[in-house]
């Protein structure tokens, strides 16, 4: 099996080496929100962000296989969680045994390209060890998302995923 990938991209005639993580800045539900209005609404940092005191969402990773390859396609992705378990997650850094809490659900906060629409799958966000990002694992469907979660994607696909993402503006 190869460990990674090396490819020159149809976009800038480049060759790119390797698999980014591909990181979404805020849910979906923040750009919703006029920019004026943002500061006032939104309580916001780089693994959680809270709209309108009523609306929490939880950064985590989420892990696609791909077939042939070791490396894997990582998306920091964000779930709309419950109060409770919002609450629950940013207790944790206090918390030197956070891996061994139960998984919280969430819905899918997130637009992936190249995947139907991803908005509100449901997941579970499975708590590591103290300073990582919660894992985020999808519920078995037949969306394409979920069945390249579990059964992994070709080359082709990642490599049409990683031009995307690496030249949009």
């Amino acid at each position: 099996m190869t460990k990674s990938i090396s490819f020159k991209c149809s976009k800038c005639e480049k060759i790119h080496e390797g698999i980014p993580i591909i990181n979404f800045k805020a849910p979906l539900h923040y750009y919703s929100i006029k920019e004026s209005e943002r500061a006032d609404r939104v309580k916001f940092n780089s693994d959680t962000c809270v709209i309108d005191k009523n609306a929490f969402y939880v950064k985590g990773v989420l892990k696609l296989p791909i077939i042939g390859l070791e490396e894997k396609l990582s998306f920091n992705v964000w779930a709309d969680v419950s109060k409770e378990n919002f609450l629950l997650y940013v207790k944790f850094p206090e918390s030197e045994n956070i891996s061994f809490e139960s998984p919280i659900f969430g819905w899918f906060a997130c637009e992936i390209d190249g995947f139907e629409e991803c908005l509100n799958l449901k997941s579970k966000l499975l708590f590591q060890y103290k300073g990582l990002k919660p894992s985020v694992l999808l519920e078995p469907t037949q969306h394409p998302l979920s069945r390249a979660f579990y059964g992994g994607m070709s080359i082709e696909k990642t490599i049409e995923i990683i031009e995307f993402y690496t030249h949009i503006s």
